[in-house]
């Protein structure tokens, strides 16, 4: 009797791109001091914006730098 063997997954598909999300957010820790003293991720500024006195300065200079005019200059290599 000539049985073959069975083959089973050798990698999955979603393997490599796992892996690499795992990678980068090691290499990207936020370097944020506050952030790192609360233990927390950037959903603390979200909460910070809905304090009566943060919120109406970051909007005024929030407006202050897209109400700028702005211009790209490709500059080229060099």
């Amino acid at each position: 009797m000539n049985k073959k063997p069975t083959l089973g997954e050798i990698a999955q598909a979603d393997h490599g791109i796992l892996m690499s999300k795992a990678y980068t957010h090691m290499l990207m820790e936020n370097p944020d001091s506050v952030l790192q003293q609360r233990g927390r991720d950037m959903r603390l500024y979200d909460e910070l914006l809905r304090d009566d006195q943060v919120k109406p300065c970051f909007q005024q200079r929030r407006l202050a730098v897209t109400q700028s005019e702005w211009d790209v200059a490709y500059s080229g290599p060099s």
